[in-house]
């Protein structure tokens, strides 16, 4: 008996960086299976079960997890983005410049915010940020 089932890796619709495989089965049903589990009976008997063994075999797994990173990538990397973390970026930029007590103008603010962020991963720059804060 030939196993034929169409799976597809979709959004979840209430969180929308969450990726799964939806499994169409021959019998009718549709499944969720995401890398860690599928929300069929028998894998919750099991932890095992043909529609997550099928997905690991046609590797789509593997796919499911690069999707996931490059969706979990690209929602870090916009959230630094935010106008509220651009701020917070800022005020930590006149602090640091105050701190050292290094005059500056305001308008500069803008600029040098940019040339941080566009220079610096976001690691590096909270980093930087830790370092100086105190």
């Amino acid at each position: 008996m030939a196993f034929t089932e169409k799976m597809i890796i979709k959004r979840d619709q209430n969180y929308p960086s969450i990726l799964f495989i939806e499994v169409h089965s021959s019998s009718g049903n549709t499944y969720r299976i995401t890398k860690n589990s599928c929300n069929c009976k028998g894998f919750s008997f099991r932890r095992n079960c043909r529609h997550f063994q099928e997905a690991i075999n046609n590797k789509a797994l593997d796919r499911l997890a690069e999707l996931q990173e490059k969706v979990r990538s690209e929602s870090i990397s916009s959230s630094f983005t935010s106008p509220l973390i651009v701020a917070c970026r800022k005020r930590a930029i006149i602090a640091y410049l105050n701190k050292l007590r290094i005059p500056f103008q305001y308008n500069l603010i803008d600029k040098l915010e940019k040339v941080l962020t566009q220079t610096m991963n976001p690691t590096s720059f909270l980093s930087y940020v830790k370092k100086f804060s105190n």
